[in-house]
C-alpha cells in the first residue's frame, strides 16, 4: 500500500506536504544557539567559582554564583556552589537546603550527593552520611575519591566487611592510593588476620614502604605468626615504644627464653587495675616461671577479684574508638574549611 501511494505522488508529480506537527519538531536553530552559549557561559563561571572557593575567596564567588543565577534560575550549579560556600563557612542547614534544591533539578547530580553525605560526615552521623555516599559512589563510579569516603564511613559503622570491599574498589581505580591501602588492611585485620597477612607480604616482596603499615605488620606478626624473635628484631631498631609495642616485646622476650628481660619491660608498665586478663595472666606465668611467688600472688589477687569481662569491653571500646579517629585523617574533603 504504501508503495502505491509513493508511486502516485511521483507519477503525478506531487510532493508531501509540511504538517503543523512537522512543524512542531523543526529544531529552532537561534534558541538552540542561545541555549548552548549559556550552558557554555554557566560552566565557564562554575568553574570560576569552584576556584574562588578553593581559594577561600568567598565573596569573590558568591558574586560569580550569582551570575549564574541571572542566566538560568533553574541551574543545578547554582545551587550546588551556593551549598559549597554555605559548607566551607560550616553553615550546614543552609547548605542542605540549597543540595535539596539542586537534586530536584537534577536527582543524579552526585557532587550534591557527596556533598550532603560529607556534611552529616561532619556531624559525625554516619548513619545519615551512608545513604548520600553511597548514592554518590553509584552516580559518580569512577570517582575514587567518593569510594574511599564511602570505605570510611562503613569503617566508622564497623561494618568492615563493607569497608574492605570498597577500599579494594578505590584501589581498582587508584592503585597507589596510600590512604585506601590502609583502610582496607584495617579493615582485613578485624575479618581476616590471614588474608591482612597476605597483603603485608605482597608490600614486602615488592619491595615497597612499609612505613605506613608498621602497626598493622607488628599485631599481624605478634598476633598471626607468633614470630616473637622478629618482633625483638624490630623493636631493637626503634628507641621510643608505645605501650602495646612494649607489652609485646616483653611477651616476645618471654617466649624466645630471655625471662630477666621480659621481667624488666612488665614490671614498669604493668598496672593490675588497668591491664587485660591477658596481661596479668602472661605476667603472672612469667613470675611463676621465675621464683618471684609474693609478686604473683598480688597478680593472682587481682585476677581473681576483678570484673574482666567489663574491662576488656570498654578496652576494645577504647581501642576502636582510637582506630576509627586514625581512619578519620583519610576523609577527603573536597572543600577546604574556615
Amino acid at each position: 500500500m504504501r508503495i502505491l501511494i509513493l508511486l502516485l505522488l511521483v507519477g503525478t508529480n506531487l510532493h508531501p506536504v509540511e504538517t503543523e506537527e512537522d512543524e512542531e519538531f523543526k529544531p529552532n536553530k537561534e534558541k538552540l544557539i542561545q541555549d548552548t552559549k549559556t550552558k557554555i557561559e554557566i560552566s565557564r563561571l562554575s568553574q570560576i567559582a569552584s576556584n574562588q572557593i578553593r581559594e577561600k575567596k568567598y565573596k569573590e564567588a558568591d558574586k560569580t554564583v550569582k551570575e549564574i543565577f541571572e542566566l538560568s534560575e533553574f541551574s543545578v550549579d547554582y545551587y550546588y556552589l551556593k551549598a559549597c560556600i554555605h559548607y566551607s563557612n560550616s553553615e550546614f542547614q543552609s547548605a542542605l537546603q540549597f543540595l535539596g534544591q539542586a537534586l530536584k533539578f537534577n536527582n543524579a547530580h552526585d557532587p550534591s550527593y557527596f556533598l550532603v553525605g560529607m556534611i552529616y560526615a561532619k556531624k559525625n552521623d554516619w548513619e545519615k552520611a551512608l545513604p548520600y555516599l553511597e548514592k554518590a559512589n553509584k552516580e559518580g563510579a569512577y570517582n575514587p575519591y567518593y569510594r574511599i569516603n564511602l570505605s570510611i564511613a562503613h569503617f566508622q559503622l564497623e561494618q568492615f566487611d563493607m569497608a574492605a570491599k570498597v577500599a579494594k574498589a578505590t584501589l581498582e581505580l587508584k592503585e597507589n592510593y596510600l590512604n585506601a591501602k590502609i583502610i582496607y588492611l584495617k579493615s582485613l585485620v578485624k575479618l581476616s588476620k590471614k588474608d591482612a597477612w597476605f597483603q603485608i607480604q605482597d608490600i614486602i616482596e615488592k619491595k615497597q614502604d612499609l612505613t605506613p603499615f608498621y602497626s598493622i605488620y607488628i599485631q599481624l606478626l605478634f598476633e598471626h605468626k607468633k614470630n616473637y624473635s622478629e618482633i625483638i628484631k624490630e623493636f631493637s631498631k626503634k628507641t621510643n615504644l608505645s605501650l602495646d609495642e612494649k607489652k609485646y616485646l616483653a611477651y616476645s622476650y618471654f617466649k624466645d627464653g630471655e625471662a630477666n628481660k621480659s621481667y624488666n619491660i612488665y614490671k614498669s608498665i604493668i598496672n593490675l587495675e588497668k591491664d587485660s586478663e591477658e596481661d596479668l595472666q602472661n605476667y603472672f606465668r612469667l613470675l611463676i616461671f621465675l621464683n618471684k611467688d609474693s609478686e604473683a600472688e598480688k597478680v593472682h589477687s587481682a585476677l581473681v577479684k576483678d570484673d574482666f569481662d567489663r574491662r576488656k569491653f570498654y578496652q576494645d571500646f577504647l581501642n576502636n574508638q582510637i582506630h576509627k579517629r586514625e581512619i578519620l585523617k583519610f576523609l577527603y574533603t573536597p572543600i577546604i574549611m574556615r
